[in-house]
């Protein structure tokens, strides 16, 4: 029998899941790789398979692993489908319209826009 070594890139929710998978087939060698970033998916406990990515192919993949998540034993019992609040700066939109770009060549939703405005602070709390 041959064996069989992988590397997951990640150790948000979706990394962690497929390194317990992995490890509970049999995996002989399986290497967990990470590091912190402050919009990570897993940052939260509000998020777990965010598909917003202005690359389609990210998007592709992230679109197929919610469906995992939808769908498939052990996953699915955990998977809670909530709403959610996106806000860009005007230096960002690029990136927005690149994600609905993306959205649209992969018959996602559009998510609602709403015109741009700007934050201001009262200096109140």
């Amino acid at each position: 029998m041959s064996s069989k070594r992988c590397i997951i890139i990640g150790d948000g929710v979706g990394g962690l899941s497929t390194t317990l998978y992995l490890l509970e087939k049999g995996g002989d060698s399986v290497t967990l790789l990470s590091h912190r970033q402050a919009q990570a998916a897993s940052n939260d406990f509000s998020k777990i398979v965010r598909i917003d990515y202005a690359d389609e192919s990210r998007m592709e993949e992230a679109i197929s692993a919610q469906e995992c998540w939808k769908n498939d034993e052990p996953f699915k019992a955990s998977y809670q489908p909530v709403g959610r609040i996106v806000m860009y700066d005007e230096a960002n939109i690029p990136t927005l319209n690149g994600i609905e770009s993306a959205r649209s060549k992969l018959g996602q939703e559009h998510d609602v826009r709403l015109p741009f405005c700007e934050a201001r602070t009262t200096g109140q709390r």
